[in-house]
Formats: C-alpha cells, sequence, structure tokens
C-alpha cells in the first residue's frame, strides 16, 4: 500500500481533510505581517481572506493599507473609494483614503480628502491635526490655523495639538512665531528632548532671517569672563560636523555662524581659507541633496556641506536653494568680517581621525591672511593629554582634549568641552591684553 490510505482493521480509509483557517485567524495573520511591515505578505494574506470570506469592511481597510505601503497607490484608491461607499461611516477607511494622497505627496488633494472627511467626522480630533497638517503643507496657511485653533480654543493643552500649532508655523516659514509656539510645548513637556532640538531648529531658521549685523565685533573684555555662555559665544566652529554647534545648543544658545551645522574637513577648509571662501554660494555649484529625509544643501564641487532641518517634500526646493544661496553669501561675509577683526576662536577638529599638528599649523597659517585669530584644535584625550587639559603648539594655536567626540547633543562630552573652552578663553585673554607695569 502507498502512503496516502490509512489502514484500520484492515481497511483503507482516506486522509482526513484540513479544516480551513477561521476568518479571526486568517484576519490576525494579515494585520500582524502588516505590523511587521512585511507588506507584500499583508497584502497575500488578505487578498486571501476576500477569496476565501468575501470583502469587508475590514479587508478592504488591510488592502488599501497594504497597496499604500507598497506605493500601489492607484490600486489602494480603488479598493478605499469602492469600500467608503459601502461604508459611508467607517473613519478608518476615509483616513486610509487621505493617506493614499500623502503617499503620492499630492497635498492639495490630501488636503481636500482631509476636510471631505473632517466634515463627516467633526468630533474626531486626529482629523483635524492630519487635516491642518495636509492644509499646511499644501500652501493653505489660513485654513491650517483655522483648524487647529478650534481645537486649541477648546483644549488649550492638548499637547498633540500645541505640536502640530508649531509645525504649521514651520510650513508658512514664520519661523520666530514657530519658536514661541515650541516655547508653549515645552512648557507643556519641558525638557523633552525632541522638541528642545525642533525649537532650537527653528530659532535657527528665524535667526537666518533676520538681518545679519556683519560689521559687529565683539568687544574687548576688560576683565576674563567667568559666565560659560559669554565665554562660548567667543568661539566659531570651522566645520567638521554640528558638535560644536550642538553644545551651544545645549547650553541654549542659537548663535548663526556659517559652519556651525557644516561638514568640512580641516584640508578642505585650508583652501577655503585661502580662496577667502569664493566658492560658496555660487548658484551654479550649491545643490540640494537629501540625507534620509532631511534637506541638505551642498556644494557640488564638495567644499561645503550643510544640515538645514528641513524635512524632504516640506518646502519648494527651487526657492529654498536660492534663499540659502543668498543666507550663506551673507554669512561668508560675516565670518570674514570677524576673521579680519580677530575677536573669535577658531575651533578646527576632525571626528574620524586625529587632527595632525600640521594640520593645525596650515589652517593657523590661513587663518593669519585675515588676522591675528586663535586657533583651538580639539582632539581625544590620551595617556599624555588627559580629558580637559590644553597644550600649546604656538602662540596662536592651541589643542584641547575630550573623551569622546559625538554628534549627538546627548553623549557630548560637555563636561570637558568646558574645561578646555575656558582654558582657550583665558589664554587668549591674558595673550591679547596689554600688561600694566
Amino acid at each position: 500500500m502507498n502512503g496516502s490510505l490509512t489502514l484500520v482493521d484492515g481497511a483503507p480509509h482516506p486522509p482526513v481533510a484540513m479544516e480551513p483557517p477561521s476568518l479571526a485567524a486568517m484576519t490576525d495573520q494579515a494585520r500582524q505581517a502588516s505590523r511587521d511591515k512585511a507588506f507584500a505578505e499583508s497584502l497575500r494574506l488578505w487578498q486571501a481572506v476576500e477569496a476565501q470570506y468575501g470583502r469587508s469592511r475590514d479587508t478592504a481597510c488591510g488592502l488599501g493599507r497594504a497597496h499604500r505601503e507598497m506605493g500601489e497607490l492607484d490600486s489602494a484608491d480603488r479598493v478605499l473609494e469602492a469600500a467608503i461607499n459601502n461604508f459611508p461611516d467607517d473613519a478608518e477607511l476615509a483616513a486610509e483614503h487621505a493617506l493614499v494622497a500623502e503617499a503620492r505627496q499630492d497635498w492639495p488633494d490630501a488636503s481636500a480628502r482631509w476636510a471631505s472627511h473632517l466634515a463627516r467626522f467633526p468630533d474626531l480630533r486626529l482629523f483635524h491635526g492630519e487635516a491642518a497638517l495636509a492644509a499646511a503643507r499644501a500652501g493653505q496657511h489660513e485654513a491650517a490655523e483655522t483648524i487647529l485653533q478650534t481645537v486649541l480654543s477648546e483644549q488649550p493643552d492638548a499637547l498633540a495639538f500645541r505640536v502640530n500649532h508649531a509645525i504649521v508655523a514651520q510650513y508658512a516659514e514664520r519661523w520666530a512665531e514657530a519658536v514661541r509656539r515650541w516655547d508653549v510645548v515645552l512648557r507643556l513637556m519641558p525638557d523633552a528632548p525632541a522638541f528642545v532640538e525642533l525649537r532650537g531648529n527653528a530659532s535657527w531658521h528665524a535667526s537666518l532671517q533676520q538681518p545679519q549685523d556683519s560689521e559687529k565685533t565683539v568687544e574687548p573684555a576688560t576683565a576674563p569672563d567667568t559666565d560659560l555662555t559669554s565665554i562660548v559665544t567667543a568661539f566659531e566652529s570651522l566645520g567638521d560636523n554640528c558638535e560644536f554647534g550642538l553644545l551651544q545648543r545645549k547650553l541654549g544658545l542659537e548663535p548663526i555662524s556659517l559652519f556651525r551645522f557644516s561638514a568640512v574637513k580641516p584640508d578642505k577648509m585650508v583652501a577655503l581659507l585661502d580662496m577667502r571662501f569664493s566658492p560658496l554660494g555660487d548658484p551654479d555649484h550649491m545643490v540640494i541633496e537629501c540625507e534620509g529625509d532631511e534637506y541638505i544643501v551642498a556644494d557640488d564641487r564638495g567644499y561645503f556641506w550643510m544640515h538645514t532641518f528641513v524635512r524632504k517634500g516640506h518646502m519648494d526646493e527651487k526657492k529654498y536653494l536660492k534663499q540659502q544661496v543668498a543666507r550663506i553669501t551673507l554669512l561668508k561675509r560675516k565670518l570674514i568680517f570677524h576673521l579680519e577683526a580677530g575677536d573669535k576662536i577658531y575651533i578646527c577638529k576632525n571626528s574620524h581621525e586625529r587632527v595632525s599638528d600640521d594640520m593645525l599649523h596650515r589652517v593657523a597659517q590661513s587663518l593669519r591672511v585675515f588676522g591675528r585669530n586663535c586657533l583651538l584644535g580639539v582632539r581625544l584625550s590620551d595617556d599624555a593629554n588627559p580629558p580637559g587639559s590644553v597644550l600649546m603648539l604656538a602662540d596662536d594655536i592651541l589643542v584641547g582634549h575630550v573623551r569622546t567626540m559625538s554628534s549627538s547633543v546627548d553623549t557630548i562630552d560637555a563636561e570637558n568641552w568646558e574645561l578646555i573652552l575656558r582654558q582657550a578663553h583665558a589664554y587668549r585673554y591674558a595673550r591679547d591684553t596689554p600688561s600694566v607695569a
């Protein structure tokens, strides 16, 4: 006998048929696949549910979501629009329908869909938030403000809507107002790192919108300063990464400078100094790139790379690039003025390898062409140079040591940064202050 039959008391019997999975089991599997972001598998499972049990509200919602996540947006629309006709009172189907337009980044259509669904479900606060953000991204700023005010007039301390309120101001490029709104958010949730960072980014943009007085020098101190925030304002980064800029933010400072949130390696900085930064701000070579979900402004010849803190799709790229070219040109002029005034201490570091003595001498030589500047090189500590220590390479070159280097505000070695900044600042004060006989 072959293995397809079972013998009981010598009589052959056919195999027992397996029961098909229940609707609940199949639905749970499809939803779990979606939670696991296995959207192709989720789509296959929802299609199996539909084939076995017919299309229901749950099936349509699952199919629509799976199609959307896989980028099959026309298929998602077909499924969801048919389902909305059959289930017009279902809010989740309505939300999925609006999210399809968002996935297309068709913000006028997304705004129209959210507005239509909001009219049908006026008590769903989630729809107010989404409708406001879609309207703002469509450039419908007054509509976005009106939608949010409806909620905030009733729930002034609703954190999620206060966050949306700040974001809507950013979409309108009302950066000073966005800072004020982030301050409200931080009163509701003090010291939340994500909101502190967003407030700092808005403050950065607000400062960029203000006229920059490039001909205002730092007044010479009449006595060594001991206030840390005052000390930190006497320093300016020469690129590498955002570490010093983030340290400034950690201290509640948001100064505007060309290289605060830029990536420029020391050898490139020498070249830029020797050319008086002439390549920067050239509209023929400034481009917008994307890193993750953020716009980056860069020079296509490799001289310059700068954070914008603007998410992809949140602004018109051509308009924003034109603004950035103008701002870079202005900040370049400001930097040259301070270099010629010799009123700052410039920070040079390399996060990926030890910045050498030779490189520091090269940077310092380029700085001397402008005026009597002072350079602080920053390195990782070692056995001979403990964290917080500072050594002198030349009259205008100091080297400070920190325990770690970081590009995250949460892991910056703030304690040892403070030590080296205080020592460098005191040295520069002593060097530049005439002794009294």
